[in-house]
Parts: structure tokens; sequence; C-alpha cells
């Protein structure tokens, strides 16, 4: 038997995560076929960040690049909290795979600087209380 597997990938927004096998990982009976025969073929990349194998671009990986920790998802540092990228499989006794997609889920930091909306002018009393409310602040 043969079979694809792949779970998404959580990232931190403008950080990295390194794909493991938990992510992406193919089994198969057939003892002859070494991980290093497993190539993982990108058909559509990811559009808010790019995959890496030490530290470059690629289009493609092995199975033993992602056992031995070296395809990391790099985000770019947008405000997307969502990724994903299809590839396929190609291997000497499995050249007819479908295409699969590993789910890129990528929890935002509030670094965005906050904006007044609304700049209008509050007029209070010297010692008195003025209270703002969200009216006035936004439009």
């Amino acid at each position: 038997a043969t079979r694809v597997g792949n779970r998404e990938l959580f990232v931190t927004e403008n950080e990295n995560s390194t794909l493991l096998p938990l992510h992406i990982n193919f089994t198969t009976n057939d003892k002859s076929v070494q991980s290093t025969e497993y190539e993982y073929r990108i058909i559509t990349p990811p559009l808010h960040g790019n995959l890496l194998k030490d530290g470059s671009p690629v289009d493609s990986f092995s199975q033993k690049d992602i056992d031995d920790g070296k395809i990391v998802y790099d985000h770019d540092g947008g405000n997307d909290i969502y990724d994903s990228f299809e590839f396929n499989l190609t291997v000497s006794t499995y050249d007819n795979s479908p295409n699969y997609f590993v789910h890129i889920i990528i929890d935002p930091v509030d670094d965005e600087i906050p904006i007044l909306n609304r700049n209008e002018v509050i007029v209070a009393k010297q010692s008195s209380v003025v209270h703002i409310n969200e009216s006035q602040l936004l439009r």
C-alpha cells in the first residue's frame, strides 16, 4: 500500500516553521525505495511566504529533506492568516500521484500602528472631565 500524508503547518506572522514528517510523509510497503527517491514537486507555491532549503527557494524536495528538517516555510510578514501550497509526488514505483495541499495557518501578531480615523477637536474646561466615546473617534 502507498499513502501520502499531509497535515497543516502552523507559523507565527513574519517567522518561519520547519516542515516535518507529520506535515508531509510518504509511506509504501516497497522497501526497495529509499526516502531520497521520493520527490515532492511544488505545483502551486505559497502566496504569502516561501519554501526554502538551506535558505534558498525550492520547487521540489525529497522526503529525506523533510526527515532531516531542511525544508522551511518562511512567512513574508503580511497580515494574511492562511496560506497553502500544492504539490505532487514522484517516485519510481508511484508515478501517477494526484496533487495534495499543505495548509498553513498563520498566527497574526498585533504589530500594526494604531491609526486615528477621526481627528475631531474636543473642548474641555480646566479641571473638568470629558467622556470620549466611540463616535468621536470613528467615522
